[in-house]
């Protein structure tokens, strides 16, 4: 701000300089023409006064001025201040964001925020500077990238969230929420990116959703259930009395009467699906019923020109366990693994103990395998890989190694065969 001294050299210089220069022209003029003591007071008089008032004037004009640029001086002060706290502000909503947000031109990343890094397994954005968006999408959705940047680039266009898989540093996939905008970055047109992860909320609605199709398939099964076991009594009931009156009449009466128990098996496992169940548990050695279960496909599987080759573990502590059901689980397993391998192979099984509190039983074929993706939803009410299969089979054996506090996992690669994990504890405390 410019002071009080500096406001009065202006007018005072034109002052000063404007009254030499009256006194001395006016002496000389005065002089060749001769004029009066008087007169030549009163020009002199007037002119200094109006010297006077027009430095007064020019004081007050530039004093105004320069209080009018000193207000603009403090607006432009205030507006840059106001700007450095936005901009403040907004690089810390974007650093702070557990959202990524990445700025692109041509498909080339510009900037990514620290959480953008981190969820694509990088410490430090600067290692994603300068590579290519398309480096981290899947891609099954590189074209439709390519059409959506196409109209952001057409349009200006602020694009709604879409549904992605993002390819992380460790070949691990995510499912994101991308929604993008074309902005101008360093006077040239870019594009936002916010990109947020809905891994854990797709996993919830496939659990909601996986628990909406097993209540229907509990109601649809105990109904289906109830509805057959009332004839099949009826049926069960002569063909007991077919076999205690007369052999010769009736003499397939004890494999239909065995078939029968066979069906009221399958309605109980139905029945698994509608309500849990109470079942005793008892120390079992698991070692025989592997075996046993094993047992009962050796002539199919030589049929089938497969070799079920069986590997246990010496000393295996007793498991508290429901036999009948955990032969339930392993039978479907092995079914599922012959009918894999239409071209023979081999079928290992092995058994061990993990550790001090669990066992593990590993079912691993040479079957055609299964595709991840449909890895996921295996055990799922009606879902099968197989062309007649009703999907009910694997989910009742979830629910029966679930009801043992245990786990199965699988793992399969097309071509090559699958395993199966089934992980047991010693004492299951049911």
């Amino acid at each position: 701000m410019f002071s009080d001294l500096k406001l009065y050299k202006i007018p005072l210089l034109y002052v000063l300089l404007s009254s030499l220069y009256i006194l001395l022209s006016d002496k000389i003029v005065g002089e060749l023409l001769n004029l009066s003591t008087y007169t030549f007071l009163i020009h002199i008089t007037k002119a200094l006064l109006f010297t006077f008032i027009t430095g007064i004037i020019l004081y007050i004009v530039i004093r105004r001025d320069i209080a009018s640029l000193h207000l603009s001086k403090q607006a432009l002060e205030e507006k840059e201040r106001q700007l450095r706290e936005s901009e403040e502000l907004y690089r810390r909503l974007i650093e702070l964001s557990p959202d990524m947000i990445l700025l692109h031109q041509n498909g080339n990343c510009l900037f990514v925020n620290k959480s953008g890094a981190r969820m694509l397994g990088y410490e430090d954005p600067q290692e994603l500077i300068g590579n290519s968006l398309f480096d981290y999408i899947h891609p099954d959705y590189h074209e439709i990238v390519q059409q959506r940047i196409q109209k952001m680039t057409e349009e200006s266009a602020i694009l709604d969230p879409i549904e992605e898989k993002i390819i992380c540093k460790d070949g691990s996939v995510l499912n994101v929420d991308v929604a993008a905008t074309s902005i101008q970055y360093n006077n040239q047109s870019a594009f936002m990116v916010v990109i947020r992860d809905i891994t854990d909320k797709k996993k919830t609605e496939d659990a909601l959703r996986k628990a909406d199709t097993l209540s229907i398939a509990g109601s649809l099964a105990a109904g289906v259930a109830h509805e057959i076991r009332n004839p099949l009594t009826v049926l069960k009931g002569f063909i007991q009395l077919f076999n205690q009156e007369d052999h010769s009449h009736f003499p397939y009466s004890k494999i239909m009467l065995s078939e029968v128990d066979r069906i009221e098996t399958i309605i109980s496992d139905f029945l698994m699906l509608a309500k849990p169940q109470h079942v005793h548990f008892h120390k079992n050695c698991l070692q025989e019923i592997v075996q046993h279960t094993i047992n009962l496909f050796e002539t199919q599987a030589i049929m089938k020109k497969v070799q079920i080759i069986p590997n246990y573990e010496r000393d295996l502590p007793k498991v508290e366990c429901e036999a009948n059901q955990l032969k339930q689980v392993f039978i479907n397993i092995l079914k599922n693994a012959l009918e894999a391998m239409p071209d023979g192979g081999d079928i290992h099984v092995r058994l061990w103990r993990q550790d001090d509190n669990h066992v593990l039983i590993r079912f691993s074929d040479q079957g055609i395998g299964i595709p991840t993706e449909k890895i996921e939803k295996l055990g799922q009410p009606f879902y099968t890989t197989k062309e007649k299969g009703t999907g009910l089979g694997l989910m009742v054996s979830y629910n029966i190694i679930k009801n043992h506090k245990g786990t199965i996992q699988v793992y399969s690669e097309p071509g090559i065969g699958t395993t199966f994990d089934i992980l047991l504890p010693i004492l299951s405390h049911v």
